[in-house]
């Protein structure tokens, strides 16, 4: 139990072959570097190529919340649609994402990140087509019930596996990395929005979707270069695998340090229904922390200035529908840009100071944009407030949220965590761009961002009360701070002494 395999940690240098053997827990992290080769203070070339690869899952969200944004108009007029019907289409694949997040969280921990990234591009591409070939409007709603489950399993799975494969000093960034996909993906919609603009009612919403099958595409070519996270493998015992995938992502030191703390939080790691439906005090504050952050980022009404950004325009008097898609695309490329701030800060200044900025920033803004409506109607005050808003939402929580979600579970309970907080996220998301066209009749246009303003404010005191700092920590040391113990191995010696293991 308390021996780590260097064998697959240490270099090849000729005559040292013989040195590959068990060793000590302690003298792990020396041997893995007394070899003659320094640690390594770069990100890898591979660990680079893992990551791009992963996120290109995030492009499936992304693509599909831009593109809705104008062919949902084009579908309306198409199959004469209400308004309520709009609403469901639009928001039902955030709702039915909810729950492929919740059922990704054990797929992933059962078949493996890899597969699971292969069957999130599998079930987009299924429904894409439907979608793309709807004759009507129930079967346009099937393609986004199925759609939905592919775009939720893909959201979950591309931060953890990130997350689970990158060294502590850059995770954050690497992280983010996702949400940076995701905007690109709805930039990407944006595009596809104003370049199928003059196509026939009929075929151009069709294009629209249609274009969207090409990522999941790239993505199962890819994944045959995609090795599995290393603490998926430790868990199913495969640790020579894990091993080597850690050495070449991590610097010696690290890997070594890493693989020692994944196998001896592996042996308490027999994860019980029981145990994840009433976990310890420690690991309920964990998990509070990380399924409220992705609560928060959509409660303050992100998805609706996503969605609705034409309507909330056409409100205010810009009533061409060009000029509509091009302030969209300005907003969004807005969005874009500020994630690379977050990429910039977010392993500098910490995820808690970037969230509270974030919430401070949105709340700020959705509070001028209801004295817009209120007072000035004015439309360059609007576009002003709409770009402010995606400005503080990328900078924090947007891509935030991702990171510490995937940080923040301990490994008994990452999967379920991550499947819970996606579910919280995709659900509220579903809720709001389900409602907000209803939310502004009931409330008003100032009323509707109003309120949205104040929940950006409850979420800055969440942020404030709940949410730790995990910045320049291994998911090892954060379970062991957070989660209640001094060490990763007090639980184990716990669990040993009072005969729960063999």
């Amino acid at each position: 139990r308390n021996r780590v395999v260097c064998a697959q940690l240490m270099p090849a240098v000729p005559g040292e072959t013989e040195r590959a053997h068990l060793l000590d827990e302690q003298d792990a992290p020396a041997a893995c570097t007394a070899v003659g080769e320094e640690p390594r203070a770069s990100c890898p070339t591979y660990l680079v190529m893992c990551v791009a690869m992963c996120t290109l899952s995030s492009i499936l969200l992304g693509y599909d919340v831009g593109v809705i944004t104008g062919a949902k108009i084009k579908i309306q007029d198409d199959f004469s649609l209400s308004d309520f019907q709009t609403e469901v289409m639009v928001g039902l694949l955030q709702i039915l994402a909810a729950f492929g997040g919740l059922l990704c969280g054990w797929i992933s921990d059962a078949i493996g990140r890899k597969r699971t990234i292969a069957l999130a591009a599998l079930i987009f591409i299924a429904g894409a087509i439907l979608m793309t070939f709807a004759v009507g409007y129930w079967m346009l709603i099937l393609g986004r019930i199925i759609t939905g489950v592919g775009v939720g399993t893909g959201i979950i799975i591309a931060p953890l596996y990130t997350a689970e494969i990158s060294p502590a000093r850059i995770r954050g960034s690497l992280v983010s990395w996702s949400e940076v996909l995701l905007n690109v993906g709805i930039l990407l919609g944006y595009v596809a929005n104003y370049a199928f603009y003059d196509m026939p009612l009929n075929t151009g919403w069709r294009f629209m979707i249609g274009v969207g099958i090409v990522p999941p595409i790239v993505i199962l070519l890819t994944l045959v270069c995609l090795p599995e996270s290393p603490r998926w493998l430790v868990r199913r015992g495969r640790v020579q695998e894990a091993a080597d995938v850690l050495m070449r992502t991590c610097d010696p030191a690290e890997a070594a340090r890493s693989l020692k703390e994944l196998q001896t939080e592996g042996i308490a790691l027999n994860t019980s229904l029981q145990d994840l439906l009433h976990p310890s005090p420690g690991t309920r504050r964990l998990l509070v922390a990380g399924i409220g952050t992705a609560f928060m980022q959509q409660a303050s009404g992100s998805e609706a200035i996503i969605y609705y950004t034409p309507e909330v325009l056409d409100g205010l008097g810009l009533t061409d529908f060009n000029d509509q898609l091009l302030a969209t695309m300005a907003v969004g490329g807005v969005k874009v840009l500020f994630i690379f701030v977050a990429m910039f800060l977010l392993d500098r200044v910490g995820r808690r100071t970037l969230l509270l900025m974030s919430a401070a920033g949105m709340a700020a803004s959705l509070g001028l944009m209801s004295m817009n409506y209120a007072l000035v109607n004015n439309i360059i005050l609007a576009v002003v407030a709409l770009c402010a808003f995606m400005a503080f939402f990328s900078a924090g929580y947007g891509p935030t949220t991702w990171v510490v979600a995937s940080e923040i579970f301990p490994l008994s309970h990452r999967g379920f965590g991550m499947g819970c907080a996606t579910f919280a996220n995709r659900f509220t998301s579903g809720v709001v761009a389900s409602s907000f066209l209803s939310l502004q009749d009931a409330l008003t246009a100032p009323g509707a961002f109003g309120m949205y303003c104040g929940l950006a404010v409850v979420s800055f005191v969440f942020t404030l009360l709940y949410v730790p700092e995990t910045k320049g920590k291994t998911l090892e040391e954060i379970e062991a701070e957070l989660g209640g113990t001094e060490d990763p191995a007090d639980g184990v010696e716990s669990a040993i002494n009072g005969g729960k293991v063999d």
